[in-house]
C-alpha cells in the first residue's frame, strides 16, 4: 500500500512510475537494492494535489464517498462492539455538525471521530452525567 501520495513532492509520481515498473527500488544510504514479491494494488489519495496524466493513465481510479451517518455508526461499532447508543448518537450527530462549519481549516475525520469516542469513553466523569 502506498497511502496518500497526493502528498509527495512532484517528481515522487514520476519516480514511483519507475520502481512500479520494475518492482525494485535502491536504498542508496545502506546500498541495498529491495525487491517487491508483488505487485502494490493499492495507492490512496485525498486528492490535495492533482496526479499526472502518465501516473493515472497506470490507474484504475475508485472514488469511496464520505460515508453517511448510518455507515459512520457501523464503522464505530466495528471499533466499539459496545458503545452505549446515546454515546454514539451524539458523537456521530456532532461530527457531521463539526464538519458543517464553514471556514475550518480540516474538517474533522474517521480518525478524529474514534479518537474523540476513545478519549468520552475512558473519562469516568464522562460516563456518570
Amino acid at each position: 500500500m502506498i497511502d496518500e501520495i497526493d502528498k509527495a513532492d512532484t517528481d515522487f509520481q514520476d519516480d514511483m512510475l519507475d520502481v512500479l515498473d520494475q518492482m525494485e527500488f535502491d536504498i542508496i544510504e545502506i546500498d541495498k537494492t529491495i525487491r517487491a514479491k508483488h505487485r502494490p494494488i493499492i495507492i490512496t489519495s485525498n486528492a490535495k494535489k492533482d496526479l499526472s496524466d502518465p501516473f493515472l493513465g497506470r490507474c484504475n481510479l475508485h472514488h469511496i464517498a464520505f460515508p453517511e451517518p448510518e455507515m459512520r455508526r457501523r464503522i464505530v461499532k466495528v471499533r466499539f462492539p459496545d458503545i452505549d447508543k446515546e454515546l454514539l448518537e451524539n458523537a456521530v450527530r456532532t461530527f457531521y455538525r463539526l464538519r458543517e462549519i464553514k471556514g475550518i481549516e480540516k474538517k474533522p475525520a474517521t480518525r478524529e471521530l474514534i479518537n474523540w469516542i476513545r478519549a468520552l469513553r475512558s473519562d469516568p466523569d464522562f460516563r456518570h452525567r
